[in-house]
């Protein structure tokens, strides 16, 4: 099973605070992916804290042995000091829709996570024993850009007023809205076809 390319994947490139699916199973002392009884548990997406080395993970669990009924699943798992902290089940529509784990890491000491299930884009925010808030950012197909402290949003299923969605982390505090000439200035939106 092959894991997808994420959000950190492009936005993150050539910054020393990313982290691979090879170091986060390094540092976990586990392998990136391997059998549990009916799962294959492989690990997509995580960030290890500069700092603290705290390390958070999604950990997919693959239901190999299904017989009609999958129960495929995603964890958000944090360790500190060695000892498990956190295993928070993702919460989806039905996860053997998915999950995807569209960008995670650590803003000072929350964890900031970002996924899309089968209809909707989720931004989470962690300490490292709890999940602090949860809230819904858009549905799929959305633009999505994460961006130092800020995550904007173009919802195109709400009735479009011409602006995006903006967001301050890491407690998702909602900011004024981004007027969309503005987002097309800062090269957020590919420039309107005048044909």
């Amino acid at each position: 099973m092959e894991r997808p390319v994420l959000i950190n994947d492009l936005y993150q490139e050539g910054d020393p605070n990313a982290t691979s699916d090879e170091n986060i199973a390094n540092a976990l002392g586990r392998p990136i992916e391997y059998g549990e009884g009916i799962f294959n548990i492989r690990i997509w997406g995580g960030a290890i804290h500069p700092k603290n080395n705290w390390i958070a993970w999604i950990d997919f669990y693959d239901d190999i042995q299904s017989k009609g009924w999958i129960q495929d699943k995603y964890h958000l798992g944090i360790q500190v000091d060695g000892k498990q902290t956190l295993d928070w089940e993702v919460e989806t529509y039905n996860p053997a829709f998915g999950a995807m784990t569209l960008y995670i890491y650590w803003h000072s000491d929350k964890l900031i996570y970002i996924y899309t299930e089968k209809h909707r884009y989720y931004g989470v925010m962690t300490t490292t024993t709890e999940i602090k808030k949860r809230v819904e950012l858009g549905v799929n197909g959305s633009f999505i850009h994460a961006d130092g402290d800020i995550v904007r949003v173009s919802n195109w299923q709400k009735t479009y007023d011409g602006t995006i969605d903006q967001y301050q982390l890491p407690d998702w505090t909602p900011l004024d809205p981004l007027p969309e000439d503005k987002a097309r200035e800062m090269g957020l939106l590919e420039e309107k076809d005048n044909k």
